[in-house]
């Protein structure tokens, strides 16, 4: 499991937005892709991020990045919140 989680849903344009940006930067293999209709705790995460997806989520800091965020703005807040983009 990856420190990085990426909540959306199966059609949500937004969601396939935010996985371009992940891609553009090279980070879309390090994230976790959590659809929150089809998880074991779907009721849960719908009423914590229904309205809000996409949102990435650092796990061990629970930071979370909401949408909208560009290439830029997600480098900006991995690097206040993420140790791993020092590394690359």
């Amino acid at each position: 499991m990856s420190d990085l989680v990426l909540y959306g849903t199966d059609g949500c344009h937004l969601c396939n937005d935010a996985q371009l940006v992940l891609q553009n930067l090279g980070l879309l293999t390090q994230v976790d892709l959590i659809d929150i209709a089809l998880a074991e705790n779907s009721e849960w995460l719908i009423a914590q991020f229904g309205e809000k997806i996409p949102v990435l989520l650092d796990v061990p800091s629970q930071q979370m990045l909401c949408w909208p965020f560009d290439e830029a703005s997600l480098l900006n807040w991995l690097n206040t919140h993420y140790e791993f983009i020092s590394d690359n």
